[in-house]
């Protein structure tokens, strides 16, 4: 391998082009992802997780649910080929294993598919919270990859 590059993976990836079994979960709104909504969620987040989430590339419409410190998870779409449906989640470590995770994902993932046709989910194959989400949100596995770079 070249000096300074590092391996990342292997990931898997997803797809959805349905909705129709996604709810719409009450208390997820809509949102702009501000850098302040960012920044909430990162000082709370290992570097890892952070990176895992990818909200710093996402760039489309977003959604969370919110409560009276802030953001407790949010779901971003970012960039997949010429589409903006990569659906991107991160849930507040304090606030995980209620659900939120799915409501902010169901409503990401109904958006992006409302709106490209397609929403895409990668995860990396340790990541056994998300996997699972993936799964029970109805996406379907398509492939795994490593990626190699500096």
């Amino acid at each position: 391998m070249a000096p300074g590059w590092e391996v990342a993976g292997p990931a898997r990836h997803y797809y959805l082009d349905s909705a129709e079994h996604l709810p719409r979960p009450e208390g997820v709104e809509e949102i702009e992802l501000t850098e302040a909504i960012r920044s909430s969620l990162r000082a709370l987040t290992e570097p890892g997780e952070w990176r895992e989430a990818g909200l710093d590339a996402a760039s489309a419409a977003a959604f969370a649910v919110m409560d009276e410190a802030g953001p407790v998870a949010v779901a971003a779409l970012g960039g997949f080929r010429d589409t903006q449906a990569d659906v991107r989640v991160l849930v507040r470590p304090d606030s995980r294993g209620h659900g939120f995770g799915y409501a902010v994902a169901a409503a990401a993932a109904r958006h992006a598919v409302e709106n490209e046709g397609i929403a895409r989910w990668r995860c990396l194959e340790s990541n056994l919270g998300s996997l699972a989400l993936a799964r029970r949100l109805g996406f379907h596995w398509w492939c795994s990859q490593i990626a190699a770079g500096p």
